[in-house]
């Protein structure tokens, strides 16, 4: 099923910054674009997993994601969404994100990715908002990530914490199991129930 995922305003009045989401405002929305239009996320299809890819790997190239092929991409397509637009530059794709699921409750963000020709324009609050909704709608209750700019996603509510902070089944089965390695990066949390 696809959908789309309006970058809503976040109102931590609202809800004492746990992300709770306003609807869009596009005439003054943060993911309002210089276009002004609200830059909308909807799932990723099968035919965005080489500009995905594309886009991943040049952030990658810059030490701030982990590359990506589009083979893997295609495999778990389902976990991205996407900003999309005609451009030639990554096949179309704006920005994307994933949402990883550690069962019962946890969930990743990975791979979150803007266009250099999209930064500053609400593309990856866009993404990053919708994955928090993927989220609250598969029933997660915590939000994790591992980042290299906790400043971005502090935006959203997240909340640096250490890694042995961190529920021990994701790191069981998101770090320790696929070997990846935390150095460097800030583990950030956020409840989304």
């Amino acid at each position: 099923m696809n959908t789309e995922h309006n970058a809503g305003v976040l109102d931590p009045a609202a809800n004492q910054n746990t992300g709770s989401l306003v609807e869009p405002k596009p005439a003054d929305s943060p993911a309002s674009s210089q276009a002004g239009f609200v830059d909308t996320a909807t799932d990723a299809t099968d035919a965005d997993a080489a500009g995905i890819a594309s886009l991943v790997n040049l952030w990658a190239d810059r030490g701030l994601t982990l590359r990506r092929d589009a083979a893997d991409i295609a495999k778990t397509i389902n976990e991205f969404v996407v900003v999309r637009d005609d451009a030639a530059e990554h096949e179309g794709v704006r920005a994307c994100g994933a949402l990883v699921e550690w069962p019962p409750t946890v969930a990743e963000i990975r791979s979150v990715s803007v266009a250099d020709r999209a930064r500053g324009n609400g593309a990856g609050r866009a993404i990053v908002e919708a994955l928090i909704a993927k989220a609250k709608a598969e029933g997660m209750t915590t939000v994790v990530l591992l980042t290299k700019t906790p400043a971005f996603f502090a935006k959203f509510g997240f909340a640096e914490i250490t890694v042995d902070d961190l529920p021990q089944g994701y790191v069981e089965g998101a770090i320790v199991g696929q070997g990846r390695n935390v150095e460097g990066r800030v583990a950030m949390i956020m409840q989304v129930s």
